[in-house]
């Protein structure tokens, strides 16, 4: 998922003044919440395998990796997406609030 200027237009956040800064901490967190979520259940041997491999850089191996260990990534993401996205639209008044401070 990408965050751009039409999801901030969905949360009602397009007035906030650093979008930018706004939209990188929310990449940042969902691809937080889907790691953490995806390493429930994992042997520590497999957290260290999944490490190594994102650590080469190879991103083709990475995204077989997690086909293979975790089918349900794409179910993953998309749910902690709607978790993060509910947040959001509950703290919408708070989030413009503290910005325009």
């Amino acid at each position: 998922m990408q965050f751009d200027e039409d999801y901030l237009e969905k949360v009602g956040l397009l007035d906030l003044p650093d979008k930018k800064g706004f939209l990188d901490s929310l990449q940042s967190e969902l691809e937080m919440r889907v790691g953490h979520r995806m390493s429930e259940g994992m042997s520590d041997a497999k957290l260290l395998e999944f490490d190594e491999l994102a650590k080469s850089g190879d991103t083709a191996a990475v995204q077989q990796w997690i086909r293979q260990e975790r089918p349900d990534y794409k179910e993953i993401a998309k749910d902690e997406l709607e978790k993060l996205t509910s947040e959001i639209m509950l703290r919408r008044d708070e989030i413009l609030e503290r910005a325009a401070v």
